[in-house]
């Protein structure tokens, strides 16, 4: 009886610090997948948002801050420049302080998930059904989507934490409309809410799907009926619904003008095309690999004859959807949660610099790992009635996932060590993929490894014969190795398929320098500095001629 007595006790110890284990389980967890990418670089966004950012040096004054360059990628995400501002305040340019942060961000993002799934699963709509295991399956989820490899872009690529930051008020806003229904005094719960609503905006403009999926969260699994909702928070979702006002005038100054192209891609031809790209996020979580940092050789869909079966798929996905939120099920608002989140980004919205990412599947590969866990569950109850049993065998199930998982997480972390060692692993993965090749180059180039960057310039240019930046960089590359006509050649070509580029013009304008032809470098460098102002070696370059030319003589 004594022993019964101390197996009860300690069970209800176990109960009552369960929530405390499972942080500590999720704290090792993704500290043991992320912990070799401390090593990691900066890269590619991170020189122009980080490195190379004025507006990151100071904390003072707050608007220096706030309003940065309309052309990088963190343009009209005031909140995440606050973040690089601290970081810098605090480390200057150490990229472990960005590492640690961005792995905190997503422990935080873990954490929340973790106790957002926990407590909705023990609402009264479904305590019945899965009261009795939220902790676990809380903790699966959680665990799952924390070490997931999918997830590694967003988090060990510096710049990509306004994706993560995000995330987090998306899940921080959803989390705080849980607790306002739980609460004596809701309206604190709410205003925290409507809070991490704003903040959202200002991180990413993803979050403009946030009010949408706060109401369906609180029709489908806190509510007994569509109108609830609105009936009894509407302060709640006015004051959602008001934050849009700051996206809207975060979007007025037009941040990243070329990243969105509504004459260079249709809408159809981009939603045709994204049905593809759907399809391979859903592969991705599943089986993440390869896994790449660019998609610059992903197809655009121009005929619907090519790409039927996906946007087949995709439009059932959606259907089936709408017919389970119809029927009130929790299967139906994960679905939504995946496609909404996604909608900004993979829909008609026509963004041409980057047609697929990764890092987009942040958020909502944790609806797809709760429908994954959910339904293994059922399933497994099914198949073993026995509970002790049960408990025994799923844990082992998600502990040899995850540890599966992070292994894989852990590997692909690795890869981010350099520049040189990423792009040569897109490469490897997507070999006609002629950006990447591009970069590789030049990334290999400025390492010194002339030979290797040659290369790679001329496998772009077998790929695609009209880059015009490839000519010019295989340019320098003969020329350092000492072919200057073939040179001269590329740049003139590089000229010739894109005249708005500066560079050419100066490299060319430094090659007949050396031989001697002064008027015809002035003429290219002058030409280099009407294209860009702010090319400095082109106008360096252009003074020094001015210098040494000789005063004419004056005639009586």
């Amino acid at each position: 009886m004594a022993s019964a007595s101390h197996r009860t006790a300690l069970s209800r110890r176990i109960r009552r610090n369960g929530p405390l284990v499972a942080a500590c389980l999720l704290a090792l967890a993704i500290g043991g997948a992320y912990l070799n990418s401390l090593h990691g670089v900066f890269l590619f966004d991170d020189y122009s948002c980080i490195v190379e950012n004025p507006a990151i040096r100071r904390l003072w004054p707050l608007h220096d801050i706030l309003v940065t360059r309309p052309d990088i990628a963190i343009a009209g995400r005031p909140l995440v420049t606050l973040s690089l501002a601290l970081n810098y305040a605090v480390g200057g340019l150490d990229v472990v302080g960005y590492h640690v942060v961005n792995i905190g961000l997503h422990l935080i993002s873990a954490l929340l998930l973790f106790g957002l799934v926990r407590r909705a699963l023990r609402t009264d709509r479904w305590r019945e059904t899965f009261g009795r295991s939220s902790t676990g399956l809380a903790l699966a989820v959680a665990l799952l989507w924390g070490v997931h490899p999918l997830l590694t872009e967003g988090v060990t690529y510096i710049v990509q934490r306004t994706e993560l930051m995000m995330s987090l008020c998306l899940l921080l806003m959803v989390y705080a409309i849980l607790r306002s229904t739980e609460s004596s005094r809701p309206w604190r719960w709410q205003a925290v809410a409507i809070v991490a609503c704003g903040a959202g905006m200002a991180s990413k403009e993803v979050m403009v799907v946030g009010p949408f999926v706060a109401w369906l969260f609180d029709a489908l699994v806190l509510s007994a009926a569509w109108s609830e909702p609105w009936r009894r928070r509407r302060g709640l979702y006015l004051g959602l619904a008001a934050t849009w006002l700051i996206l809207a005038a975060l979007l007025s100054s037009g941040p990243r003008p070329a990243s969105v192209a509504w004459g260079v891609v249709s809408p159809w031809d981009s939603l045709t095309t994204q049905a593809g790209v759907l399809l391979h996020y859903a592969r991705l979580a599943v089986w993440p690999d390869p896994l790449v940092v660019d998609y610059g050789d992903w197809p655009i869909a121009t005929r619907l004859r090519e790409v039927w079966p996906a946007c087949a798929a995709v439009g059932a996905c959606w259907l089936a959807s709408v017919w389970l939120c119809a029927r009130r099920r929790l299967e139906g608002f994960l679905c939504a949660w995946v496609l909404l989140i996604l909608a900004p980004s993979s829909s008609i919205l026509p963004i041409v610099t980057e047609v697929a990412a990764e890092r987009r599947m942040y958020l909502p590969l944790a609806g797809l790992i709760s429908l994954a866990v959910f339904g293994g569950w059922r399933l497994l109850r099914r198949a073993i009635a026995d509970l002790p049993r049960r408990r025994v065998v799923s844990a082992a199930l998600v502990a040899s996932v995850a540890m599966t998982l992070g292994a894989l997480a852990a590997r692909r972390n690795a890869t981010y060590v350099s520049e040189v060692a990423l792009l040569e692993d897109t490469v490897r993965a997507r070999p006609s993929n002629t950006r990447a090749r591009y970069n590789l180059g030049t990334a290999l180039a400025e390492q010194g490894w002339i030979d290797q960057a040659r290369r790679e310039f001329e496998q772009v240019l077998a790929l695609n014969p009209a880059y015009a930046p490839a000519h010019n960089n295989l340019g320098v590359m003969l020329l350092r190795q000492g072919h200057a006509n073939e040179a001269a050649q590329h740049y003139a070509e590089a000229i010739r398929l894109d005249p708005t580029l500066a560079d050419p013009y100066n490299n060319l304008g430094e090659l007949y320098a050396g031989q001697g032809q002064a008027e015809a470098a002035r003429a290219l460098y002058a030409t280099a500095v009407r294209l860009n102002p702010s090319h400095e070696p082109a106008r360096r370059h252009l003074q020094e001629l001015r210098c040494s030319t000789p005063p004419r003589s004056s005639r009586p």
